[in-house]
């Protein structure tokens, strides 16, 4: 199960959609219960830093600031959330590659899942 709280959704929608280009990012922090049940208690938008508007990277200043003030509050990093093109409604290769290295990162020994959401 997974929850994401009314100002987190706010906060995403008003960063994803709201006349950003048709690739941009952000980091979903919150924790995850024994039985798996994930809460999305904070969202951190990141500039995409791609040279391309049709693919998005995260800027790695934004990542770290986000790691260290995720770990203060006693919170995960639990994926990423990014907007695609109308149409394009699955993750592409680049998407999955991403999420599958982080969960495998011997960084993440923790991650038993990737949240990984497209916004449109």
């Amino acid at each position: 199960m997974l929850t994401i709280g009314q100002s987190v959704y706010f906060d995403l929608i008003a960063h994803l959609i709201d006349g950003l280009p048709d690739e941009a990012c952000g980091l979903f922090a919150g924790t995850v219960q024994e039985d798996g049940h994930a809460t999305v208690s904070r969202f951190y938008p990141s500039v995409n830093v791609a040279a391309s508007s049709r693919v998005y990277t995260i800027d790695p200043k934004t990542h770290l600031r986000v790691d260290i003030d995720a770990e203060d509050a006693g919170l995960e990093i639990l994926g990423v959330v990014h907007s695609h093109p109308r149409g394009f409604i699955h993750p592409s290769g680049p998407d999955g590659s991403a999420a599958w290295s982080n969960m495998t990162s011997p960084n993440n020994p923790h991650l038993n899942a990737y949240l990984l959401p497209i916004i449109q």
